[in-house]
């Protein structure tokens, strides 16, 4: 299951556009809401033909948008409260279509950096959208350039408008997913261009500027921004400007004595509008003032002049071209002013939708959409979970193909990342059309992993095998063709097989073979070493036996090898060929996991007799 959450209209204006094209692919993801703005937000919400909110995280600060630092602490209280209070029934609604679950944040906010934390502690993938925008100044914009920050640090998959952005997260892990534009350009397009003569309201001229001037950096310096008000005032001769102030900045005009300056013809204030018809007003514009990055992007796609006053800007949109960042210098203002309209590009730049590529990317990764290959496609389909294995991960997967490329098998890889590290861009550098990646959350557990890997893969034979044996790829055909020469339905690799090439201690064989006789005897697996991370299955095997299995972690394998012998199959060991020498287990915290494992052996076993009578066998089919 996918998951927005957001506070702004400005974040479910940016992510309208990905949540409408995910809804059309046949998705319904959910709608989380910190009512960061919640004021503004149902008028926002019933424009965008959007639902209402599936869970209400808080709904600002007594039912009011937060307006002040010293809302922070009660809204984000109230957050975690009923975050706390609903921990299950989140958790349930993200793994309730049995797909890897996704938390997606947007932008800069609080509410971003409170999303991105969420996802992480429910235990699932965090995607990030409009991700990696700096300034590298980490008080410009303030708290802005912070929550970027932390949410780089936190999330999974970073989506990307633009390759300079890509390149600003160097030093992150995860998936960078390059979306080219932000996803703001599909919200801009999406207004359709309104002709009317009064817009919210207002009179709209048949020439004007758009000015828009409200970040916290300007109107805490009075003589900047009397300045800035000066200087457009200077200039309203020939052509009107429509000034929008919000409350804050407001303030700031009647407490500097400059409401004489806006004379109502030439410079004309205007309240803040709601996004249609800003959006409808802009499109208009002969040219726009702004201290806003965002309305800097949004007039780089619609090509549009624009003066960014500000000291530094954390987007490239349009600098160079039809935007102009004027370092709080007056004189840049002034000959901006003079002639807005040479700053205007002859053509403008055609933009791929970026709310797509989002989109492509989640289906990609197994989140949303059909995706699902039919059964019975291939010979052969290889489940390989690959969490936290950037290192050997590229010569691991090169062995298996070079190995499986000599067999006549028509085979896949199914290759199932968290997206923590650089696994993903090791994987890309194979470029094998043999490899698919899934995204799925390391702690989510092995049960729920394996089986939506599973639901993905083709093959009337499929192999689960760990990187660490899949070293050495010729484990899985001696496997794979031992399963075809004796008839068995299942062949699992063994460390204890008398042919198996194994260097390990004496007390590491000990601890093997008391283990193997403790799954014996309390779950009635018949082979000696029921842990290794090779195993081969026929498709029905699995179709039958993985309903039945439900061990999160530990347990998992030795659980699915017990249901399928109460169901009647057979079940094989093979030798294997491990290099390097096998760890000796004697780390206390090692031994007492081992210990834990034990006795959830003993749960293992109580919770197979109590559905004895209940189980699918051979027979039975």
């Amino acid at each position: 299951m996918i998951a927005f959450v957001y506070g702004t209209t400005a974040e479910l204006i940016k992510i309208a556009p990905v949540y409408q094209r995910l809804v059309a692919a046949g998705t319904r993801p959910l709608l989380w809401s910190t009512g960061q703005q919640a004021e503004e937000l149902p008028a926002t919400t019933a424009r965008l033909h959007l639902p209402e909110p599936d869970f209400h995280l808080a709904e600002g600060v007594g039912g009011r948008s937060l307006e002040r630092p010293a809302d922070v602490p009660t809204w984000l209280l109230t957050v975690v409260r009923r975050a706390t209070a609903h921990r299950r029934e989140l958790h349930e609604a993200l793994w309730a279509d049995d797909r890897p679950p996704i938390v997606l944040v947007h932008g800069d906010t609080m509410t971003t950096v409170v999303g991105a934390v969420l996802g992480r502690w429910l235990g699932t993938t965090v995607g990030h959208i409009e991700a990696g925008l700096r300034t590298n100044k980490i008080l410009e914009p303030f708290p802005e350039e912070l929550d970027r920050r932390v949410a780089a640090r936190l999330a999974h998959v970073h989506y990307t408008p633009g390759i300079d952005k890509f390149l600003n997260l160097r030093g992150v892990g995860g998936i960078k997913v390059d979306t080219v534009a932000n996803t703001v350009l599909d919200a801009v397009l999406s207004v359709p261009i309104d002709e009317s003569a009064v817009i919210g309201g207002v009179e709209v001229p048949d020439r004007f500027g758009l000015v828009s001037l409200h970040r916290f950096e300007l109107l805490r310096q009075p003589a900047r921004f009397e300045a800035i008000l000066r200087s457009l005032a200077a200039h309203a001769v020939d052509v009107p400007l429509l000034v929008i102030t919000d409350a804050q900045a407001s303030a700031q005009v009647e407490a500097l004595g400059l409401a004489h300056v806006f004379d109502g013809e030439r410079l004309i204030r205007l309240e803040k509008l709601p996004y249609f018809d800003f959006v409808s007003l802009l499109r208009r514009a002969n040219f726009v003032v702004t201290d806003s990055g965002g309305l800097q992007e949004e007039c780089a796609y619609l090509n549009i002049p624009c003066l960014v006053h500000r000291n530094t800007t954390e987007r490239t949109e349009g600098l160079g071209g039809n935007v102009v960042m004027s370092m709080y210098d007056i004189d840049v203002v002034n000959r901006f002013l003079d002639d807005p309209s040479r700053y205007r590009s002859a053509s403008s730049v055609d933009f791929p939708s970026p709310s797509d590529l989002i989109v492509e990317h989640l289906v990609s990764a197994g989140h949303c959409g059909d995706g699902a290959p039919p059964a019975g496609g291939r010979d052969l389909s290889v489940i390989v979970p690959a969490f936290g294995q950037a290192e050997l991960i590229r010569s691991t997967l090169l062995s298996a193909i070079r190995e499986l490329d000599s067999t006549s098998l028509d085979y896949e890889i199914v290759v199932l990342t968290d997206a923590v590290d650089a696994t993903n861009y090791e994987i890309a550098l194979i470029g094998s059309e043999r490899i698919r990646v899934l995204h799925y959350a390391d702690n989510a557990g092995q049960a729920r992993w394996f089986k939506y890997a599973f639901a993905q893969t083709e093959g009337k034979i499929v192999v689960y095998a760990d990187p660490t044996v899949l070293m050495t790829a010729e484990n899985v055909v001696r496997a794979v063709d031992m399963l075809s020469q004796t008839g068995a339905d299942v062949v699992t690799g063994s460390k204890v097989h008398e042919r198996s090439t194994v260097e390990s201690s004496r007390f590491r064989r000990l601890q093997t073979d008391l283990f193997s006789r403790l799954v014996t005897s309390l779950v009635g697996v018949p082979v000696r070493d029921a842990h290794l991370g090779l195993k081969v299955f026929r498709r029905d095997v699995l179709e039958a036996a993985l309903p039945f299995t439900r061990a999160a972690g530990f347990g998992f394998d030795i659980e699915l090898l017990a249901t399928a012998h109460e169901a009647g199959y057979d079940i094989e060991e093979c030798p294997v060929a491990i290099p390097g020498r096998m760890k000796t287990i004697t780390n206390p915290l090692w031994l007492a996991k081992a210990a834990m494992g034990s006795l959830r052996l003993v749960v293992l076993r109580y919770r197979m007799s109590r559905r004895e009578g209940q189980r699918t066998t051979v027979r039975d089919a």
